[in-house]
């Protein structure tokens, strides 16, 4: 089992570090961020030729919409897994409960005020705090995911904000605030996936 944490790394450094560990079937736990802004694009969305984005765009090797990341923002994780006997809902269900788990221990949020869709996705108070998407070969599963620090002091929502511009105003965004969160999800995943998944 390899274990990885690369923060502020170039993108799209991170996302190939996990396609290749996937496609050699590698089990990991990855916790990442990138040095810049930028964009990671599923591998079904379509983007537009030409576009100016204001910053690199590139592919993730799971599906899920755009992610605009930005430095010292957003935290980033993948990991592996083999699994059988289990729908992807189930799956999907499964990790992010383990996120959900995190989320609880690290911010006093109270657990009724999160909820999770049925692709994974975590919202508080209807923000979305935490993505995740998947691909496959055959029982070999790799996730990505992004979480964003929520600020529990901030409880009022313009609506007149998308869902970016939100993130992006309500987070905290100082270094060692960041930091702490890398190492405290990397430290929280190293531990709660290989119980997980790999008894």
């Amino acid at each position: 089992m390899v274990f990885l944490m690369s923060i502020f790394e170039d993108a799209p450094i991170p996302l190939e570090i996990n396609r290749i560990l996937f496609e050699n079937e590698k089990y990991f736990v990855h916790v990442f961020s990138f040095s810049s802004d930028c964009i990671s694009v599923g591998k079904n969305t379509r983007v537009l030729e030409g576009e100016n984005f204001g910053c690199e765009i590139f592919r993730r090797r799971t599906g899920g919409g755009a992610v605009y990341h930005r430095r010292e923002v957003d935290v980033c994780f993948a990991f592996s897994f083999r699994f059988k006997g289990i729908t992807i809902r189930e799956i999907f269900s499964r990790v992010a409960d383990i996120l959900r788990q995190f989320i609880l221990k690290e911010y006093s949020l109270g657990d009724e005020r999160l909820v999770i869709r049925d692709n994974g996705d975590i919202f508080f108070n209807n923000i979305k705090i935490c993505g995740i998407s998947s691909a496959r070969k055959r029982d070999f599963f790799l996730f990505e995911g992004c979480l964003f620090p929520i600020n529990t002091q901030y409880r009022t929502y313009d609506p007149i904000l998308n869902f970016s511009d939100v993130c992006f105003y309500m987070f905290p965004q100082k270094a060692e605030n960041f930091l702490k969160l890398s190492i405290s999800l990397f430290e929280f995943l190293t531990e709660k996936i290989p119980e997980e998944f790999y008894k």
